[in-house]
């Protein structure tokens, strides 16, 4: 779309903008094989499953806004449970550590901690639950 006449330049044009890339899915790819080689039995995804295994991560996009035609800006909200609280903050520390050596200079560019692990008291399961938040640059698909 354009308002104006060419050469003028005033107005908006149609620019080319790269398709942002699916945060949430792209964090769960990642850490799917890293948290499945220590916890084989673990679920990772969006959603925790009907069935709570013992060990879950969830990844979820928050928000957060396109930098520019190409990078992505993500807000993502990680919960973690487990057994115990030992274990719970055993997993969390290791999905903190795995997201921030997570660029690849390829769809992910660069993994900021916003906030560490923090226990999530009483969420009425019996099992312990770390919640941690990140922002995720990500390049997006073209």
């Amino acid at each position: 779309v354009s308002y104006g006449q060419p050469g003028e330049g005033a107005g908006l044009s149609m620019m080319t903008h790269a398709t942002p890339a699916d945060a949430q899915l792209v964090l769960i790819e990642c850490l799917r094989p890293l948290v499945l080689a220590l916890y084989p039995d673990a679920h990772v995804g969006a959603r925790v499953p009907d069935q709570r295994p013992a060990y879950v991560v969830t990844v979820r996009r928050d928000g957060g806004p396109m930098v520019d035609e190409v990078q992505d800006q993500a807000q993502v909200g990680i919960n973690v449970w487990a057994p115990t609280e030992r274990a719970c903050f055993v997993l969390a520390s290791q999905v903190e550590r795995w997201l921030m050596q997570s660029p690849d200079g390829g769809v992910i560019l660069g993994v900021t901690s916003v906030s560490g692990p923090a226990p999530v008291p009483e969420d009425g399961t019996t099992q312990s639950h770390i919640y941690m938040t990140f922002e995720a640059v990500l390049r997006g698909l073209e």
